[in-house]
């Protein structure tokens, strides 16, 4: 097996909190670390690897502000609403930790109408009309190949590299299911140890556009 370059950490990173110099153990090493990536993504609310082409649909609540899920958003390749492209002079990013996107004009609102007679939108039935392909998340350090630089927070790197080694070193404990044909393990989120869950609350996605 080998790990895609999405992960957050490495085998060796994690072969060296353990301890462990031999290859007998990397195929399990490298299988918890894929299920961890899952886990602190799913911990997380959101896919934090660095991509390109990302294609994601928003809603819009009528303010000047949208938001996007993949962060920190590097660049934003284009914005279209109703078939039509919007220029790049139209909008910007407002701030890329946060992915928001604003645009003076303001975004439309996305609700669906009520049946009243006024036709007024209801609140909580948004669509996803507002379609945005851009480039964002962290580049970890074995996406880095030249122009990229590394741009992973370290301190995420460090709670990824500890929940693998605990769970190497405590997996029947925490282990939610298994799946013995494909080797698949998921874990618990309830699980994460609170000193790694310290770090990763920091990275948690609470939208509010």
């Amino acid at each position: 097996m080998s790990l895609p370059t999405t992960t957050l950490c490495s085998l060796s990173d994690v072969k060296d909190e353990l301890g462990i110099s031999v290859t007998t153990y990397d195929t399990r090493i490298e299988r918890i670390i894929q299920s961890i990536n899952a886990l602190i993504d799913s911990y997380c609310g959101r896919v934090l690897y660095y991509g390109t082409g990302i294609a994601e649909s928003v809603s819009g609540f009528g303010g000047t502000r949208i938001v996007l899920s993949r962060t920190p958003i590097v660049s934003i390749t284009s914005i279209t609403m109703d078939g039509l492209a919007l220029t790049a002079t139209d909008y910007e990013i407002e701030d890329a930790a946060s992915g928001f996107v604003s645009r003076l004009s303001g975004w439309p609102w996305s609700a669906q109408c009520s049946d009243n007679i006024a036709g007024d939108p209801t609140g909580g039935t948004e669509e996803r009309e507002i379609d945005v392909v851009y480039v964002g998340g962290y580049v970890t350090a074995a996406q880095v190949v030249a122009p990229l630089v590394r741009t992973l927070p370290y301190d995420l790197e460090d709670a990824a590299i500890q929940l693998a080694a605990d769970r190497y070193r405590n997996p029947s404990s925490r282990i939610a299911s298994e799946r013995l044909l494909s080797a698949s393990v998921s874990y618990r989120d309830a699980d994460i140890p609170p000193e790694v869950r310290s770090v990763l609350d920091r990275y948690k996605r609470f939208v509010q556009a």
